[in-house]
């Protein structure tokens, strides 16, 4: 889960948060996850949406 969620993340360039990589997760790859889990090992990896 950790490498997909490392993946979609670098994939949009880090312009996406945790809730646009939870919806591409249920809906594109089938993976039922919770946001709160997404967000959850986001921080864990040290990943981050950028501000403009």
């Amino acid at each position: 889960m950790k490498q997909l969620i490392q993946k979609l993340y670098y994939h949009f360039e880090g312009k996406q948060g945790y809730r646009f990589i939870t919806m591409v997760l249920n809906h594109d790859y089938r993976r039922h996850c919770n946001h709160k889990r997404v967000l959850s090992l986001m921080r864990e990896l040290g990943l981050r949406l950028v501000l403009r």
